[in-house]
């Protein structure tokens, strides 16, 4: 959801394809993909203000229904990570567990 927001994109389940599953147990209960290696650059490149306005976007959505600051502080979190990920050559990983 968050990158379809930062594409300015309609939401489409399709996007999921591009996030590599790498571990799958517990019938799916436990999951790890790998964050698309373009969505790990733009993200990287965010700006302060992309940022707030990523934020309020993303908060308000039926999935997270939270304080924009909440999202926020997870969207900065993720624009660093991401940015050391792409200076090092290394990948992000996304761990899901129910």
């Amino acid at each position: 959801m968050l990158w379809s927001i930062m594409r300015n994109e309609q939401w489409d389940v399709k996007l999921m394809g591009k996030f590599k599953c790498l571990l799958q147990k517990d019938e799916g209960k436990r999951l790890i993909h790998s964050l698309p290696a373009d969505m790990a650059v733009e993200m990287s490149r965010l700006t302060s203000d992309q940022i707030i306005d990523l934020s309020s976007q993303w908060a308000a959505t039926e999935e997270l229904n939270c304080p924009p600051e909440a999202a926020r502080e997870v969207i900065e979190d993720l624009v660093r990570l991401t940015s050391r990920a792409t200076e090092s050559g290394r990948k992000v990983y996304l761990w899901n567990c129910v």
